[in-house]
């Protein structure tokens, strides 16, 4: 069926949105492969007027020295639970993903997998996001006149996405972990992305809490 012009510009907005803001997971079994999970809603004081329910998410897949590609969309139910299609025809291959939800006008949540066949069951919040944005960032590369650019190392070098592996997640997020109850949603992710990359020497390693606490 023919998408709608209008229709067509809300899914862009959204895709913009979701690049601007990049920003799940266990896997198993065969067939399909297909997201699911929840957005778990963040305290109001670090994300003021955010909702979780009712929300369009958005999948898209990481890769080298570009912004993440829009594969397809999801809406939550009343409590923030999401179900994709099937993505296995979409992703070509291709593993490293990111999900994100715009939960109010500054702010999104979502999370960054390497998915495998069948079901991956991922929740999202604070500290999901921010490691879905180091992820970007590693990928994609951060911005020379970000102000967070020497934070992030000074650098554009970028890994390619099939780095971003079930490893590098899991050390990514044990480090956005130790400042999750610090982060503001709206305007701290990109700072405590690069604090995650510079502690965790760009995912290849576990942070340490001296290291996330005295530069964030």
């Amino acid at each position: 069926m023919q998408r709608k012009e209008s229709d067509s510009g809300r899914w862009w907005i959204t895709v913009c949105l979701a690049v601007l803001w990049s920003c799940g997971g266990g896997g198993g079994g065969g067939g399909s492969t297909v997201l699911s999970g929840a957005l778990i809603e963040p305290p109001a004081n670090q994300c003021a007027g955010c909702s979780v329910g009712g929300q369009t998410v958005t999948f898209l897949a990481l890769g080298q020295n570009e912004a993440p590609s829009p594969l397809t969309q999801a809406s939550t139910d009343a409590s923030g639970n999401y179900v994709s299609s099937p993505l296995e025809a979409m992703l070509g291959g291709r593993r490293a993903v990111i999900a994100v939800a715009s939960v109010s006008s500054t702010a999104g949540l979502g999370g960054v997998e390497s998915v495998s066949s069948g079901r991956n069951v991922k929740n999202f919040d604070v500290h999901t996001q921010i490691a879905c944005q180091a992820a970007v960032d590693l990928t994609k590369g951060d911005d020379p006149n970000d102000p967070n650019h020497a934070v992030c190392g000074g650098t554009t070098t970028t890994l390619p996405a099939s780095s971003i592996d079930d490893t590098r997640i899991a050390n990514l997020e044990q480090a956005a972990a130790i400042i999750q109850d610090r982060v503001n949603l709206s305007s701290d992710v990109p700072h405590a992305a690069c604090t995650v990359i510079l502690c965790t020497f760009g995912g290849a390693t576990t942070a340490s809490a001296e290291c996330m606490n005295g530069n964030f």
